[in-house]
């Protein structure tokens, strides 16, 4: 029945889909499973956190409340941190919430918030100096900032790439 995929279990009885053992094989097969879990399932932190650590992107399923919830979203997003995706925007936007992301997915966490936070310099400080290719996700301003991209570059050197132009053919740069 499972291998038949999502179709099949589309049919499967209510208490199956709530069925957290049965629906973490589904999950095994396809991640999509996780769409036709019970609403009861998709609200339950334990099967949650386990279906994001088989695939982030089951997080996108999961209920509007744990995906808005602070400490939850952390914890799913130290497990993977594509799983910022599915955060909720009112937390993407949470000054608070996107510096402890920065913390544990520097590049996944300026990449997925709010825009502000992009020419925030000190959160982009922060964040470039956990993951130097977080300078990717930076305001065009701040890849043009010398300091910060030379901050990003002791971090990791390739983070060049993502530095204006004008930075980039600065030889000088490249001696610092």
């Amino acid at each position: 029945l499972m291998q038949q995929g999502r179709q099949v279990l589309n049919l499967a009885a209510a208490d199956l889909r709530a069925n957290p053992s049965f629906m973490y094989q589904a999950l095994q097969i396809d991640w999509q499973a996780a769409e036709l879990a019970t609403s009861e399932l998709r609200s339950d932190r334990s099967f949650v956190l386990e279906a994001a650590k088989l695939d982030a992107r089951t997080f996108r399923y999961a209920c509007d409340e744990l995906r808005s919830n602070h400490d939850f979203a952390l914890a799913v997003v130290e497990i993977d941190g594509r799983c910022l995706e599915h955060v909720s925007q009112q937390l993407l936007a949470d000054r608070a919430f996107v510096h402890a992301a920065v913390k544990l997915r520097a590049r996944a966490a300026l990449q997925h918030a709010d825009t502000r936070f992009r020419e925030d310099e000190e959160m982009v400080l922060e964040a470039v100096r956990l993951d130097g290719l977080a300078l990717e996700h930076a305001s065009d301003l701040l890849r043009a900032d010398r300091t910060l991209v030379l901050e990003a570059m002791r971090c990791n050197p390739f983070a060049l790439q993502y530095a204006d132009e004008w930075l980039q053919r600065d030889p000088d740069i490249i001696n610092e």
